[in-house]
């Protein structure tokens, strides 16, 4: 039964901030205040803070993050093109 099981594979903060660009503080922060679904943290007997981040999970948060960063950028890109029309055809005037 044993052999069924399958080993999730984990992140540690330092890779999970390096794939969004984070430092690994803020992956503990978030994980600490609960605010995500990909991992956790627990505060162990010492103090000592353990975090836990399910890596599949993990990558899905990225990647839907990454997209909304490309959505902004090909905006913000859409606009500038579009200022840069409304220049030259003001100086062309």
């Amino acid at each position: 039964m044993e052999e069924d099981i399958k080993r999730v594979e984990t992140l540690t903060p330092q890779e999970a901030g390096s794939i969004i660009g984070k430092n690994a503080e803020y992956i503990r922060a978030l994980l600490r205040q609960g605010k995500v679904d990909w991992g956790t943290a627990v505060e162990g007997k010492s103090g000592q803070w353990n975090y836990n981040i399910i890596k599949s999970k993990f990558l899905e948060y990225a990647d839907v993050k990454n997209n909304k960063q490309d959505d902004l950028l090909n905006l913000i890109y859409l606009e500038l093109v579009d200022m840069n029309k409304k220049l030259t055809r003001y100086e062309e005037l």
